[in-house]
């Protein structure tokens, strides 16, 4: 078991990467900071509860997570269109949606949109380089449905960018079984058989590998950290109130 010491050395050290996640995720209408905020000091509370069993960082992620899925719960959900919809997505101009992507504040308009799940898992995984393994642990479902939801919600965003920027277009399902197949390519897990076969459609139809350019530029929108800004001093007043706390402790035991 950590000790407050080590603890709060832990959220300090962490403290960058939840702004990050909050700044990208917070519900409409939420400051990134204060959601930040009142995961410090729900973790700050409960460190007593804090096993080990998952890893630290993992622990307060789960703390920020949870914490804006019960106020994202406020707002009415997001009517999304099913996936045979987005399978049938195609997008003529994939620079128009790379432009809109690379711009931040598109970028989180666009995330606000995404129905809270989906937004979390993109953002652990494409900005924050979590596994779709840890994925998975965090939400208590399989791999395998970690991979298929993050296969959604990256044609979702592609989906809300295009239509930002004006580029979408909507025709029959001829592609789907490569589109099914197109986010295991990107992440280099298809076997070499079915890798090949998807590269022999992309270069033939006229549709799918604007969508695939589509998708590799918001993956690496995403994956570019968020401009620096200076956390908010109430966040730095937080943490030295804990800081108080821990010196008061260790003065209380030296007597």
């Amino acid at each position: 078991m950590l000790s407050s010491e080590e603890f709060l050395t832990a959220l300090s050290a962490e403290m960058p990467r939840l702004r990050r996640l909050a700044q990208r995720t917070a519900p409409k209408g939420i400051d990134a900071d204060d959601l930040v905020q009142d995961t410090l000091e729900r973790a700050w509370r409960a460190q007593g509860t804090y096993r080990g069993d998952a890893s630290l960082a993992t622990w307060l992620h789960r703390i920020l997570i949870n914490r804006s899925k019960d106020l994202a719960g406020r707002n009415a959900p997001l009517t999304v269109p099913a996936n045979e919809d987005l399978r049938a997505m195609t997008v003529p101009d994939p620079l128009a949606v790379i432009e809109q992507a690379e711009d931040e504040q598109h970028l989180r308009a666009g995330l606000a949109q995404l129905p809270v799940q989906d937004r979390m898992m993109l953002v652990l995984h494409d900005s924050l380089d979590w596994s779709a393994a840890e994925i998975a642990d965090l939400g208590g479902f399989s791999e395998a449905a970690a991979h298929k939801r993050l296969q959604r919600a990256r044609l979702r965003m592609v989906q809300i960018l295009a239509k930002t920027s004006g580029t979408i277009e909507r025709q029959t399902a001829d592609c789907r079984q490569a589109r099914d197949s197109l986010a295991p390519y990107l992440e280099g897990t298809l076997a070499d058989e079915t890798q090949r076969h998807i590269e022999a459609h992309l270069r033939h139809c006229p549709h799918c590998p604007p969508l695939a350019q589509a998708l590799v530029g918001l993956r690496s929108a995403l994956s570019h950290p968020s401009p620096k800004s200076t956390p908010a001093p109430r966040l730095i007043k937080a943490l030295a109130s804990f800081r108080q706390e821990v010196d008061e402790y260790d003065r209380t035991s030296e007597r």
